[in-house]
């Protein structure tokens, strides 16, 4: 198996682009009003704030897999790894929407519990990778 690395598609872009706009609102209220509200740029700030940590954590955000080892780095640079053995249990959420098929795998390891999207990068290859390699009676799959 070659390894592959799974990560949010476009997210960290997303919520840079929606950082900038609402950094544009206080500049445009500089321009056109004449004044530098220090306030207004510090509540500003505060409201943005949240987007930029989401964008950090979005870019930093991956999961890679390497024949049966897998390597997680969460955001802020986070590391752990285990092996496929050492999965306690899988869980596949399947929704049918107006929209499409969402699909959601939970992996439970030990204490921790990783989440994989659709919306993610190689999330088909890691679907394939769980059939696959991990045991089908600890797969629960859950139709909704």
């Amino acid at each position: 198996m070659k390894k592959f690395i799974l990560r949010y598609k476009n997210f960290g872009y997303f919520m840079f682009f929606v950082f900038l706009l609402l950094l544009l609102i206080p500049v445009l209220f500089t321009i056109f009003q004449g004044i530098f509200p220090i306030a207004f740029y510090i509540m500003f700030f505060i409201i943005t704030f949240p987007f930029l940590l989401a964008m950090i954590w979005g870019v930093m955000f991956y999961v890679e897999v390497s024949s049966d080892n897998f390597l997680i780095r969460r955001g802020f640079g986070l590391k752990y790894s285990f092996n496929v053995m050492e999965i306690k249990k899988v869980i596949y959420k399947i929704r049918q929407t107006n929209m499409g098929t969402s699909k959601v795998i939970w992996i439970f390891v030990n204490r921790r519990k990783i989440v994989i999207s659709n919306l993610m990068e190689n999330s088909d290859k890691m679907d394939k990778y769980i059939q696959k390699y991990v045991p089908k009676d600890k797969i629960i799959v859950i139709n909704k």
